[in-house]
C-alpha cells in the first residue's frame, strides 16, 4: 500500500552543494525518512534539501539532466504568501488528489505566527518521467491558485531544490526549541496522475497549451518580412541583441517551466503569455497572447487578437515610448560603457575557480571545442567511434577515465560506412548504449536553421550537455574555403554557436593538409580556436594517436592501436563485407589500488548486513539498502563525530563504485565478493558480525562468506 515510503530522492546541503566538478554521486533519502524527520538546526545556505527525483549522479543538480534522466517520486509545493493556515493547505491538497493521499506539510525556516509559510510534499505511487511530472505539478499549482493559494512555480522545474524541515538557531529560544514550527504528516496512498481532480486539471492545461501553440503558428505565418530602414539598422540590432536578453532588459519575467515563455510587464495575470519563435531563416521573434499587450499596442497585430514582433519592436515600445525614429537613432548610437560587465578578480578569487571537468581525463574537456584529425586512411573515424562509445559507457579509454555522457554522432561521410563500423563495434564489444545517437542527414554549419534544428533535436532526445561529433568538418561547411581566414572564422563561430546551444563538447573530425607535419588542414585560426586536439597517424599498419593541443591537460599522452578486421556478412555476389574496430597494441589493465581503511570498513559492514539477507543466485546476497549499510558502518567506524562518520561512509561508497566493485540501483547496493580476499584483515568484520548476532539473539539467517578463503 505504501511502497512510496521506500522511494529515494537525491539530497544535498544548501544551494551551493554541488558535485559537478568532483564527479561524486549525491546521497539519497527515502520519502519515509522525510515524513519522519525532525527539523534541522542550520542556516538556510547549508540546510538539507532534495530534488524529488531518484537520479542522484554527480550532475543531478542540473535541470537539463533531470529533465532527461530524472524519475520523479513526489510533488512539492512552496507557499510563501497569503499567511494561510495549515488546515487550508491540507484541505486543498486532499481535494485535488483525494482524501486518502499521503502528504506532509511543514512551516518553512523563515515562517512566523504573523507570516505563515509552508512546504508540502506529496509522494507519488510510482516514479514519473519529467514531462508527466511537470504537467501534474503545474496542474496542482493552477488548482491551488484558483482557490486563492499561490505556489512558487519554480518547484515545477526539474532541478529545483525543495528544502526539508529546518529551524535555524536564530529562530529558536534559549532552550533550543523552535519559536515557531508546525508540521502535519498524513499517511496514505501515493498520488498518481489519475488521482482525484488531477486528470481534469491536467487535460485543461494541455488544451490551453495546444490552443496557444495553434495561435502562435498562425501568427508566425502572418509575420511577413520586416521592412528595414536607417541603413539596415533594424537587422543589425536584431542580429546583435538576442531576443531573450532584450525581453529581460524590458522587464519581462522568464517562465520557470519553459525557457521560451515570458510574462509581459503589461500583464496582470500570472500566465506567461509571450513565447519566442525562430523563423526559417534563423531569425528570432515573439508572439503574445496577452490582451494587455494588445491594449498597449505592442508590436504588430496578427490574427485572433495576437501581437507579434522582434527585438527591435520591444526596443521601440519600452525604451523609446513607441517613437520609431528615436529608436533608430538610439540603435545607431554607440552603447555607453557598462562598468558592471567585467569582474576584476584577486589572485585568491581566481585560485578558487573550479578545475576543468574532463570528458576524457587529461585529453578532452567536458565543454568546449575540440578536433580529432589525421590523413585519409589513418583510422580517425574508427578511433572517434571507439572513444565516443567509451564515453557513453563510462569506460576508460586507453587507460584514461571518462565522464559518462550522451553522444550524438553526425555522420556526413556516408551512412553505409558508418553502419558497417557500428556493426563491427557491436560484434566485438556488444550493443552500444541508447545514449549514443546518430544523425545521417546533411548538415551545414553555415546555415543557422541547421544549427537550431539540430540542437533542438539533440536536446529533445536527451543529448544536451553531452558530446556532439561532426564527421567531417569539410562536409559540414560546404561552399566555404577552409584556407580563407574569413570563411574559417565563420565556421569556427558556427561550431561555437552549436556548442552554446547544447552545452558539452563539440568534436570535429577533420583532415590534415598535403603536408601532414603542418597539422590541421585549412587556416591556422582553427587550431588556435580549439580547446583540445587529437592527431591520428598511421605507419606500417600501426596507428597512433597523440595530443596535439590541450589547454588544460598534458600534451604527452599518446597511444598505439591497430585496426582489427571484423567479418560482417557476404553480399549477394558472395563477396565478404568487413569493417574494423580499434585494438590497442598493449591492452591497458588499470592498476589495482588497495582499499582505503574506510572502504575496508564499508566492505565489512556490508557483509555484516548481508548475512541477514536472502541469498540469490550463485550464493550472492540480493543487495542491501543504503540506510542499513550506513548504520552498520557507523557502528564499526572509528571516526569521532557523526558528521565524520557520514563523510567517511560517502567516500568509501564512492571509492567502491569507482573501482567497479559496487553496483547501485535506486536505493539498493550490490557489492561484488570477487575481490574480498585481498583485504588484509577480517577482525573488524567478525566483531561486527558478532555484534549483529548478539542483537538478533542468534536468530539471524544467512551466509557469511569465509573471507580467508576468498569467498
Amino acid at each position: 500500500m505504501n511502497s512510496w515510503r521506500n522511494h529515494p530522492a537525491v539530497t544535498f546541503n544548501g544551494s551551493h552543494d554541488s558535485h559537478k566538478n568532483s564527479g561524486r554521486d549525491y546521497e539519497t533519502i527515502t520519502l519515509a525518512e522525510i515524513f519522519d524527520m525532525s527539523p534541522g538546526c542550520t542556516e538556510k545556505a547549508k540546510a538539507a534539501a532534495i530534488i524529488p527525483s531518484s537520479y542522484h549522479a554527480s550532475d543531478a543538480r542540473s535541470h537539463e539532466v533531470q529533465r532527461t534522466k530524472g524519475a520523479f517520486v513526489a510533488v512539492g509545493l512552496d507557499i510563501d504568501s497569503g499567511n494561510h493556515d495549515a488546515d487550508t493547505i491540507d484541505r486543498l491538497v486532499a481535494e485535488f488528489f483525494g482524501d486518502g493521499v499521503a502528504r506532509r506539510i511543514y512551516s518553512t525556516s523563515s515562517a512566523s505566527p504573523e507570516n505563515r509559510k509552508w512546504r508540502t510534499i506529496i509522494p507519488l505511487a510510482d516514479p514519473l518521467p519529467f514531462e508527466e511530472w511537470r504537467l501534474l505539478s503545474q496542474a496542482v499549482h493552477a488548482f491551488m491558485a484558483e482557490h486563492g493559494v499561490v505556489c512558487d512555480p519554480t518547484l515545477a522545474r526539474a532541478g529545483q531544490p525543495v528544502f526539508l524541515p529546518n529551524v535555524p538557531s536564530d529562530k529558536r529560544g534559549e532552550d533550543g526549541q523552535p519559536q515557531f514550527f508546525i508540521s502535519e504528516a498524513t499517511d496514505g496512498l501515493g498520488a498518481t496522475p489519475g488521482s482525484g481532480l488531477a486528470p481534469a486539471w491536467m487535460k485543461r492545461l494541455q488544451s490551453d497549451r495546444e490552443r496557444a501553440e495553434a495561435q502562435a503558428k498562425a501568427a508566425r505565418a502572418s509575420r511577413g518580412t520586416r521592412v528595414t530602414s536607417g541603413g539596415g539598422s533594424i537587422d543589425a540590432f536584431n542580429l546583435a541583441n538576442p531576443l531573450a536578453e532584450v525581453l529581460s532588459s524590458c522587464g519581462y519575467e522568464p517562465s520557470p517551466y519553459n525557457d521560451l515563455d515570458w510574462r509581459s510587464p503589461h500583464q496582470t495575470s500570472t500566465s506567461y503569455a509571450t513565447r519566442i519563435f525562430v523563423d526559417d531563416d534563423g531569425g528570432e521573434y515573439w508572439v503574445s497572447l496577452s490582451g494587455s499587450d494588445t491594449a498597449a499596442g505592442l508590436g504588430a497585430p496578427a490574427k485572433d487578437g495576437l501581437r507579434f514582433g522582434d527585438a527591435f519592436d520591444l526596443f521601440v515600445h519600452y525604451k523609446h515610448d513607441g517613437d520609431m525614429n528615436a529608436a533608430l537613432r538610439g540603435a545607431q548610437r554607440e552603447a555607453p560603457p557598462d562598468a558592471a560587465r567585467y569582474r576584476l578578480m584577486t589572485a585568491e578569487d581566481i585560485s578558487k575557480l573550479p578545475p576543468v571537468r574532463w570528458l576524457v581525463r587529461g585529453i578532452l574537456p567536458a565543454e568546449g571545442l575540440a578536433a580529432i584529425y589525421g590523413a585519409s586512411g589513418s583510422g580517425k573515424t574508427f578511433l572517434a567511434l571507439d572513444l565516443l562509445a567509451a564515453v557513453a559507457r563510462g569506460q576508460a579509454w586507453f587507460g584514461n577515465k571518462t565522464l559518462p555522457s550522451p553522444v550524438t554522432y553526425v555522420a556526413l561521410e556516408g551512412e553505409t560506412g558508418m553502419s558497417q563500423r557500428v556493426q563491427a563495434y557491436e560484434r566485438r564489444h556488444g550493443k552500444l548504449p541508447l545514449a549514443v545517437r546518430f544523425v545521417a542527414q546533411a548538415l551545414n554549419l553555415l546555415t543557422p536553421k541547421d544549427i537550431i534544428d539540430l540542437a533542438s533535436a539533440i536536446k529533445a532526445a536527451g543529448g544536451g550537455s553531452g558530446v556532439i561529433c561532426i564527421d567531417t568538418l569539410n562536409r559540414a561547411s560546404a561552399g566555404s574555403d577552409e584556407n580563407d581566414s574569413k570563411d574559417m572564422g565563420r565556421i569556427i563561430e558556427a561550431a561555437k554557436h552549436l556548442q552554446r546551444e547544447i552545452g558539452g563538447l563539440v568534436l570535429l573530425v577533420h583532415h590534415t593538409g598535403k603536408d601532414a607535419s603542418k597539422g590541421l588542414r585549412g587556416h591556422s585560426s582553427l587550431h588556435a580556436a580549439l580547446d583540445a586536439a587529437i592527431e591520428v597517424s598511421k605507419a606500417d599498419g600501426q596507428g597512433r594517436w597523440s595530443i596535439a593541443k590541450s589547454k588544460d591537460g598534458r600534451d604527452d599522452k599518446a597511444g598505439s592501436f591497430r585496426l582489427d578486421e571484423v567479418v560482417l556478412r557476404s553480399d549477394d555476389d558472395g563477396e565478404v563485407i568487413t569493417s574494423c574496430v580499434i585494438k590497442p597494441d598493449a591492452e591497458y589493465v588499470p592498476p589495482t589500488k588497495p582499499l582505503s581503511p574506510s572502504a575496508q570498513l564499508a566492505v565489512e559492514a556490508y557483509q555484516a548486513v548481508a548475512r541477514r539477507q536472502p541469498i540469490g543466485e550463485g550464493g550472492r546476497a540480493s543487495g542491501i539498502r543504503t540506510d542499513d549499510w550506513r548504520r552498520a558502518f557507523y557502528e564499526v567506524s572509528t571516526a569521532d563525530t557523526p558528521e565524520a562518520k557520514r563523510k567517511a561512509f560517502v567516500r568509501a561508497r564512492q571509492d567502491l563504485q569507482q573501482r567497479g566493485d559496487l553496483t547501485i540501483a535506486y536505493d539498493m547496493n550490490h557489492l561484488s565478493f570477487a575481490g574480498f580476499s585481498s583485504l588484509p584483515t577480517v577482525g573488524v568484520l567478525r566483531e561486527a558480525i558478532a555484534g549483529v548476532a548478539k542483537r538478533d539473539n542468534g536468530t539471524g539467517a544467512g551466509h557469511v562468506p569465509d573471507m580467508s578463503k576468498g569467498s
